[in-house]
């Protein structure tokens, strides 16, 4: 799972919360260059939930584009979720 943020982002918990019940193999937020750097929320962080920082902003696609090099090679499907979406159950 990608996830790719920038700037401040008010339902990025809400966002991982969703998508943390879909039991991901794997999870990684970019964060593209924000002015102000992001923090995962400790309870995110301590699931395993991976936070990556792009040092300059290049858009969703060049974050996707990290996510996707930062996630294991061996995973069969790559999902991408915006940070201010939420899966339905």
């Amino acid at each position: 799972m990608i996830v790719p943020v920038h700037g401040f982002a008010p339902y990025l918990a809400e966002t991982l919360d969703a998508v943390l019940a879909a039991e991901p193999a794997a999870v990684v937020v970019v964060d593209d260059g924000s002015t102000l750097p992001l923090a995962l929320h400790p309870d995110h962080a301590a699931t395993g939930v991976r936070l990556v920082r792009r040092g300059v902003a290049g858009g969703p696609a060049q974050a996707r584009a990290t996510g996707l090099r930062a996630l294991p090679a061996d995973l069969e499907f790559i999902a991408l979720c915006d940070a201010d979406d939420a899966w339905a159950p």
